[in-house]
């Protein structure tokens, strides 16, 4: 029988003499203090179990410590036993020592009052909890030792310079022997103190750091705080169903989105009792029963999630998920999409008309993020010969000739808004020039780069033969004035000679009409000369190098010397040539001379040349 209760529960053995003088070894078993084995006076041993004197206990440390105040109280017995029994106290002693062990070896702090509240034993672990009542002495008043650490500042709770109302009130504690208490200590652990009387009035108590405990109870608390904190921010309404699926926590907006009266939520609410309200309520419109018996509850509890959208009866769409998470509890959450399903409703009609204007343009229009393109209009495909869905996904530089690919991945990293024109290369080899302009965009919360570019190799080709034609028309302007530069200096010297003897014959007396057309010879070669200015004129106003020469004189001299100079074809052809100055009209300009007499001599020789009858008159007058 021994064998078997030491099998079946842990034992802590004693030993003890009773007044009768019978060696007892003793077992604790659920509280309950055994005896399973007794030697008599005579030393015939007997086996079996009763219940000791009664005594009733918490757990197998408190019946050790009964047994030991049973030691101590009747150890005189003991020692008339030894008289009467010497192989009794040797079993004795042997089953005090595995007590003591027994009690050293345990991990709570163990002390032992007898019934005038007087120290009989305490284990190490005891001594090491409350340092600062030592010395731990048998016989020592328990109000002596928490006084000894209440003054020495060992209790958080405690003012060690006026400990008295927390002395008083922790021996009331002590000897009411109520139940736990914690206790926090200076160093920053925690004690739960248990303390129980037993049947000779003693006192037994065992001290448990839960220090730990109360650390994870703290984190728990946090998080707990935390998470609550956390479900009454979320914009969702949430419900925590656990794997019983009833309801464990829910915050207040999915009350307010499923306008929930006060109530209806509580824990322990069962999954399918709240669908059934909801049908009940007429919030599944003609699903009916079939959505809470059937198949949209079985989605709800469905292993990898579940996601669908109903329309509320107040018109709202609502978006439902069930996340399932560790530990069998299923997350459910209610989200509002109305407004953001109205909104990707224009979204998608705002790209639909987007789409109708970029395929109508011209102009090839793509879209792209970080270089790979993500829209294409059909304009762009007939640019590059490619259909415009196959461009989508393909990098820009698949399309731009490799000399520029470094140019294209700086703008890029740089993100430039800015005209350039490149080299693109078609999907028939054909390598042409676009001219393209960009433009970053937000689309959908990203940044998009829209891209419209179209061909200008044909204009950049005309704009060549433009330019190479320019060129050889100043290559011939050059060579033009070279020339006339040229004529005009060889013409001036003979030209000059001319001049000169036509003064000569003019300062000889000869006889009319000789004289007047010596004149009318020399005025003709001045305005010869004049034409050779005026040729050097037209290669310095061509070069922007001309200059007027301002001088006064009688503007009506040099109306009669131009009119002069063309008198004698004007004869020849029949026609009157006259200069009409009207009277008392001051002729005398400031200008240049010189191409004032020019542009009367162009235009009385034009007047001449293209008069068939009549006359030419050159009139002068103020405007």
């Amino acid at each position: 029988m021994m064998n078997r209760q030491r099998a079946a529960s842990s034992f802590y053995h004693g030993a003890i003499l009773t007044t009768a003088l019978v060696l007892v070894v003793a077992s604790v078993t659920d509280g309950v203090l055994h005896v399973i084995e007794f030697v008599s006076m005579d030393g015939r041993p007997s086996v079996e179990s009763v219940t000791a004197v009664g005594l009733q206990v918490l757990s197998p440390v408190v019946a050790a410590a009964a047994l030991l105040l049973l030691l101590s109280r009747d150890w005189g017995a003991a020692a008339r036993g030894e008289r009467l029994a010497a192989g009794g106290e040797e079993r004795a002693g042997a089953a005090l020592r595995r007590l003591d062990e027994a009690i050293e070896s345990i991990d709570q702090g163990f002390a032992l009052f007898d019934a005038e509240d007087r120290l009989v034993h305490c284990n190490s672990r005891f001594r090491e909890m409350y340092p600062r009542s030592a010395p731990f002495l048998p016989g020592t008043p328990f109000e002596e030792l928490i006084r000894r650490s209440a003054v020495r500042g060992h209790f958080a709770e405690c003012d060690p310079r006026n400990p008295e109302s927390w002395i008083a009130e922790r021996l009331n504690t002590h000897r009411r022997a109520a139940g736990p208490i914690e206790q926090r200590l200076t160093d920053g652990r925690w004690l739960r103190v248990d303390e129980r009387r037993t049947a000779d009035g003693g006192n037994v108590g065992l001290r448990t750091d839960i220090t730990e405990l109360k650390r994870r109870q703290s984190d728990l608390a946090a998080k707990t705080a935390v998470f609550e904190a956390t479900l009454a921010a979320m914009v969702q309404g949430v419900l925590v169903w656990d794997a019983d699926r009833r309801l464990t926590a829910f915050n207040q907006k999915v009350q307010a989105l499923l306008e929930l009266p006060p109530g209806v939520l509580r824990p322990g609410l069962t999954l399918e009792a709240f669908l059934a309200y909801l049908v009940e309520r007429g919030e599944f419109g003609s699903m009916g029963e079939d959505f809470s018996a059937g198949a949209r509850l079985a989605e709800l509890l469905n292993p990898q999630g579940s996601c669908c959208e109903r329309r509320r009866p107040n018109g709202h769409t609502v978006e439902v998920r069930a996340i399932p998470v560790a530990g069998g509890l299923t997350l459910t959450t209610y989200i509002d999409v109305t407004e953001s399903r109205a909104a990707e409703a224009q979204l998608r009609e705002s790209e639909e008309r987007f789409r109708k204007l970029s395929d109508s343009a011209m102009e090839g229009i793509l879209a792209h993020e970080a270089g790979v393109i993500t829209d294409a209009n059909r304009a762009a495909g007939e640019l590059l010969l490619l259909p415009a869905e196959q461009m989508v996904g393909r990098h820009l530089n698949d399309f731009i000739a490799p000399e520029h690919h470094e140019a294209v991945l700086t703008r890029l990293s740089r993100r430039e808004e800015s005209r350039i024109e490149l080299t693109c290369v078609r999907s028939d080899g054909r390598a042409i020039t676009i001219e393209a302009q960009n433009r970053y965009v937000l689309h959908r919360g990203r940044a998009v780069s829209m891209v419209s570019f179209r061909d200008v190799t044909e204009q950049r080709q005309a704009e060549q033969l433009l330019r190479a034609a320019k060129e050889a028309a100043e290559r011939a302007s050059r060579l033009k004035n070279d020339f006339v530069r040229t004529i005009s200096h060889e013409l001036r010297t003979p030209m000059n000679g001319v001049l000169g003897m036509l003064e000569l014959l003019q300062e000889a007396a000869l006889p009319e009409p000789l004289r007047t057309y010596t004149g009318t010879a020399y005025a003709s070669a001045e305005a010869m000369l004049g034409l050779l200015d005026d040729l050097l004129d037209l290669s310095k106003i061509e070069a922007g190098r001309l200059s007027l020469e301002i001088s006064f004189f009688d503007s009506a001299e040099a109306a009669v010397a131009a009119a002069e100079v063309s008198a004698a074809r004007a004869a020849a052809k029949g026609l009157s040539l006259a200069v009409c100055v009207p009277a008392g009209l001051d002729c005398h300009v400031v200008a240049d001379p010189a191409r004032l007499r020019q542009i009367l001599l162009n235009l009385v020789g034009n007047a001449v040349k293209f008069t068939q009858r009549g006359g030419v008159a050159v009139r002068l007058d103020l405007l």
